[in-house]
Parts: C-alpha cells; sequence; structure tokens
C-alpha cells in the first residue's frame, strides 16, 4: 500500500490554497468554475498548466453536480462562470469540491510519488482542512468529513496543457481533519516550520484571532495553554465577499464598468502602482469613494465584534491578530476606527492569506508525529 501524502487546503473564497508534501511547496487555484455547456472551443492550450484547466470531475461527494468544468483562471474567462455565493455553506458546497480536488490532482500529477493502474494515477492523501467556526459549533464537522471520505474522487484532465493533459487521477482520503478556521491559524502564527515556537512570548498570552474571510468572520479566542474558547469564541455571516459584490455593482451603475470577477476587483484596490490603484475603464476613472464607503460599512461590522469580546472578557485578551482576505482589506479602516487603543496587530499580507492553510498543515503534521509515537 503506497504511503498516504500529506496535505492541507484552505478552500477560500477567493482561491484555494493548498500545501502539499512540504510548507514550501503552496499551490494556488482561483475558486471559480464554469459549468462546460459545450465542447471547449480551443485555437492553441494556454502555455501555462494553470491557466487552462479544463477538468471532468466525478465525486460521489459531489451530490449530483458529477460534469465537467473549467476551472479557475480559465473559468473567469467564461461570462457564465461563477464564484461562491455570500449565502453559502462551505461543507455542503460542491464548488469548494471541485476547485480542492482539482488542486490536488494537479499536484498528484506533478509530484511523482503515486503510481498509475491501468492508466489513472491512484493518489492518497492525508487531509487537513477547515470549516467556518459557525458551522463546527452546529456540528457539521463529521458530515463534511464522511462526505471527503466517500471516495475515490475521480479527476480527469481534458483541455488542458502539458503535462497535466491526458491525466486521469484517482482521489482517496486516509486520515481526515478539519478545523475551525481561525483557530488553525494560532499554530501558523506562533509555530515555525519546524513547530518551534516563532514570536516568542505569544503563546503564553490570551490571543483572539479575527478571521475575516469571504463569506463569513471568525472570531476564535485562544487561552495560554492553546485551548480554544468554545463559548465565547463566535462565528458571523459576515464576510467581505457581499461587501466585494456591492462594489462592483456600484462601479458598473455609476462608471460603467463592469469587474469580469471578485479577484479583478481586489487587484484593482491593491495594485502597487500609485497611478492604477483605484482606478478602471479607459479613463481611468477612480473608485476610491465607492470602496472607502464600502469597505468602512463592514469595517465597522467587525470592530465593534472585536470590540464587544475585549469589553466582554474584562481585559483577558491580551493581543488580536486581525487576519484573511477581508483583514488585509479592511486594515486601514480598522485601524482609523482602533479609538480605544486595543492591540490590534495585522501580519504581512502574504502570511495572512497562508495563515490558516499553513495551521492545518502544522497540526496535521504534529497529529502524524504523536500517532508515530504511539
Amino acid at each position: 500500500m503506497q504511503k498516504a501524502r500529506i496535505a492541507a487546503v484552505d478552500a477560500g473564497n477567493d482561491a484555494a490554497k493548498a500545501v502539499i508534501g512540504d510548507t514550501a511547496n503552496r499551490l494556488v487555484v482561483p475558486n471559480v468554475i464554469a459549468v462546460e455547456r459545450e465542447r471547449r472551443q480551443v485555437v492553441q492550450l494556454e502555455a501555462d498548466p494553470l491557466d487552462g484547466l479544463h477538468v471532468e470531475v466525478i465525486s460521489p461527494a459531489l451530490r449530483g453536480a458529477d460534469g465537467i468544468y473549467a476551472v479557475g483562471n480559465l473559468a473567469t474567462m467564461y461570462r457564465h462562470s461563477t464564484e461562491v455565493p455570500a449565502d453559502a455553506i462551505k461543507a455542503e458546497s460542491n464548488q469548494n469540491l471541485v476547485v480542492a480536488l482539482t488542486t490536488l490532482a494537479i499536484d498528484a500529477v506533478l509530484c511523482g510519488q503515486f503510481s498509475a493502474k491501468k492508466g489513472v494515477i491512484q493518489a492518497t492523501y492525508d487531509l487537513a482542512c477547515g470549516l467556518p467556526l459557525a458551522e463546527v459549533k452546529a456540528g457539521r464537522k463529521q458530515g463534511f468529513i464522511e462526505r471527503l471520505k466517500e471516495g475515490p474522487h475521480k479527476v480527469r484532465f481534458l483541455d488542458t496543457p502539458a503535462p497535466l493533459g491526458g491525466n486521469t487521477v484517482s482521489i482517496t482520503f486516509g486520515d481526515v481533519r478539519v478545523y475551525a478556521e481561525g483557530h488553525a491559524a494560532i499554530a501558523d502564527i506562533t509555530m515555525d516550520d519546524e513547530g518551534r515556537p516563532r514570536r516568542v512570548g505569544i503563546e503564553q498570552l490570551t490571543i483572539l484571532v479575527a478571521d475575516i474571510g469571504g463569506v463569513t468572520s471568525d472570531f476564535c479566542i485562544i487561552g495560554s495553554r492553546g485551548h480554544l474558547d468554545n463559548v465565547n469564541s463566535v462565528g458571523l455571516q459576515d464576510g467581505i465577499s457581499p461587501c466585494v459584490d456591492g462594489i462592483m455593482a456600484r462601479v458598473e451603475q455609476e462608471a460603467g464598468y463592469r469587474f469580469r470577477n471578485r479577484q479583478e476587483l481586489v487587484r484593482c484596490i491593491t495594485d502597487p502602482r500609485e497611478d492604477r490603484r483605484y482606478r478602471v475603464g479607459l479613463g481611468r476613472m477612480s473608485i476610491k469613494g465607492i470602496v472607502d464607503e464600502e469597505l468602512d460599512i463592514l469595517a465597522r461590522v467587525e470592530y465593534q465584534q472585536i470590540r464587544k469580546l475585549f469589553a466582554a472578557l474584562g481585559g483577558q485578551i491580551e493581543i488580536c491578530f486581525v487576519i484573511g482576505g477581508g483583514g488585509i482589506l479592511l486594515r486601514p479602516y480598522l485601524e482609523a476606527l482602533n479609538v480605544d487603543k486595543l492591540p490590534l496587530r495585522f501580519i504581512t499580507p502574504e502570511e495572512s492569506v497562508w495563515a490558516n492553510a499553513k495551521g492545518y498543515y502544522k497540526l496535521l503534521q504534529m497529529a502524524r508525529k504523536i500517532g508515530a509515537a504511539k
């Protein structure tokens, strides 16, 4: 029996972010799909296989959604592509599963670790992933694990550039561990890749992690012994995606410019080139006023929740890490709102985006070591 490969996947609303085999081996696939309504018309395949992900996915976990999909960058080219809706339940989302399985299938082809049987790559993974805190509290974790273990899950690369095109991967999961989003991030914030302490002294503090995601925001309180405060940790159905969608709608109505997807808008807001940031259309109209109005509304909701937790716990919380894609976008607004001088900490954008995926990976590594020692 071949050895399972360790994988951690954070199926975020913007993208599936995977850490596989090693903390340095990372893969990003935008969380956008388009159901193929007719055969893909190809003049020339894309230069980068990640720009031409054209797959057939067959899985008992998809609940009748087997089919042929454009995934990631390729899907953004289709007008009927879909991003994860703001009211999505992650534990039940077919789209998240299609993108996650495609991401693992890419690794299975490229890593060279798995053997093939009758032309099908037989891939086995020990998987760590996450659900929003509210879904974990609602008892969806076990059902989600069972859904993942229902395999095998088959991914066939169709009109996709080499070296992926023409390969079929059968994926099964061995160990599956599901963590609460935000809670897992503290493992990455406090431990380096070898499991040693980083940011010395942080592990002795009571920490609030505010993970502002696409659909939800998770506020996890972790005590000095690393235990999650189940009573006071909360999840809100407030994320950055509805806010981004609102900005896109207003820009189309007021400026006549239509963003293809959420990622295009985020790139516009965060463009490092000063003369391009917030600028759209041929006339390079500024949308900063619209962006500021919409993001400030969400920042106030997030700040009030953080403030509420600090007040409720009577000063027990000693530091608050604000992470996630939403945390990156809302940082200047949260800092402006912080008249209470709460100890808010913002890690680098790269650390913030990868905190959950790397945290899942490190926690699964630790679980493996403990299991091996028994």
